[in-house]
């Protein structure tokens, strides 16, 4: 298999991954096993096995991100040991160490000259694909709502739907929670803007298909997380004269395909429910969150040692094994100060190699835009030990490494 092969088989194999968690996850003793932990296995051995067909380089920004990566999973060490749950701790460690390895192969196959308009085509593919499936199944669930609503053990299934807080049912795909359906989606919804199709118009059916499905998925703090994550990403490329041109185009894009997308909805509200009306019951009941409740409990009882720590899965111990819905306060009340600090200056250099990217490959801009609604979204869930953040991170460091973008004159599929 070919580099661009690689490159474009090993993101299409992660991406769908993490769509498949509400059918693809199991347990093995205390270990719970998710499909993308099955891709990164995957992923190694066809790494290994096309190690030698590319030539790929250590660049400075490489450098920098590995010794950011080094120090930060020393101090992720440094919390287990000092844990009050040891074994949980080191699958955490483990997670982390598969994370660092899958950062290291995207980054190893992108920084080869990849075909980020193919590879972006591609994902929005797939994504309007799994948009389409997840319409018709909850479709076929909004159907039976009445039933649905009566019946408890019908409330939360792993596919489909799940019948949330005020009644209100929400699409999930195969990816069992809205919110994370909502994110993973997002990066195949703003491939499908900076990618180009012929026809031109298959981007607005497939933009539509996929926007439609995240509104019938209610997340709010998608909404919200989108919204400010655009918002920096226009602030940063619009301060640039080598990316306002290209950033431009983009915006104009995602114009055109809201529209697209709000006739959908309006069609849908108009024939089933309003849409419009879900997502403003929604933010009325945004303080009905358990989270905040939850934050409170960690702050009063896990800051005890605030500069180190409390030891990994801390935050999980005080709230009986549940996540703390905040990836920068689980972080602190884990790893202390000195590890959120770390994290955070990963991250900022990480966003100085993203904006650097974006002005020398402009295909990049969906990845750096995910990347930015992720972070957003990380201060309302347990995203830091998902690999998305870290195959984001890979492919930007990566890409940006090689800015001579490849061939495109193949004909758009």
């Amino acid at each position: 298999m070919s580099i661009s092969k690689a490159q474009l088989f090993g993101i299409l194999l992660l991406f769908t991954s993490y769509h498949l968690y509400g059918v693809g996850r199991f347990s093995i003793g205390p270990v719970n096993i998710g499909p993308w932990d099955i891709a990164t296995v995957i992923l190694c051995g066809l790494w290994v096995w096309s190690a030698n067909k590319g030539r790929w380089q250590l660049t400075r920004e490489f450098r920098w991100s590995l010794g950011y990566l080094v120090v930060f999973f020393a101090w992720m060490v440094v919390g287990a040991v000092r844990s009050p749950l040891p074994l949980k701790a080191l699958t955490m460690v483990l997670i982390y160490l598969r994370d660092f390895v899958l950062f290291f192969i995207c980054y190893t196959w992108f920084c080869q000259k990849p075909d980020l308009q193919r590879i972006n085509r591609w994902l929005a593919y797939i994504a309007s694909g799994i948009a389409a499936v997840s319409i018709i199944m909850f479709t076929a669930a909004f159907m039976n709502y009445s039933a649905i609503r009566s019946a408890k053990e019908l409330w939360r299934p792993a596919i489909g739907y799940v019948f949330d807080q005020g009644g209100i049912l929400r699409l999930i795909g195969f990816a069992y929670d809205p919110n994370f359906y909502s994110l993973w989606l997002s990066l195949g919804l703003l491939c499908a803007l900076a990618a180009r199709f012929r026809p031109s118009w298959l981007r607005w059916v497939l933009f539509g298909i996929m926007a439609l499905s995240i509104a019938l998925a209610s997340s709010r703090t998608f909404l919200i997380a989108a919204v400010a994550g655009t918002t920096v990403v226009g602030l940063v490329s619009m301060s640039h004269s080598e990316s306002r041109k290209h950033f431009r185009s983009y915006i104009g894009s995602l114009f055109g395909g809201s529209a697209i997308a709000g006739l959908l909805i309006l069609t849908w509200s108009i024939f089933q429910t309003n849409i419009l009306q879900i997502v403003l019951k929604r933010f009325q009941m945004i303080f009905l969150s358990p989270r905040f409740a939850e934050w409170g409990l960690i702050i009063k009882n896990g800051l005890h040692h605030i500069l180190l720590g409390e030891g990994l899965r801390a935050a999980q111990t005080i709230l009986s094994g549940k996540y703390a819905h905040n990836s920068y306060l689980e972080l602190l009340v884990d790893t202390g100060a000195i590890g959120l600090a770390l994290f955070l200056l990963l991250s900022g250099y990480l966003g100085l190699i993203a904006v650097k990217s974006i002005r020398i490959r402009p295909e990049l801009l969906p990845w750096v835009h995910t990347w930015i609604i992720l972070l957003f979204m990380m201060f309302a869930f347990s995203l830091l030990q998902n690999p998305f953040y870290w195959m984001l991170a890979g492919v930007i460091v990566g890409a940006c490494a090689s800015p001579e973008p490849a061939d495109q004159a193949e004909e758009v599929a």
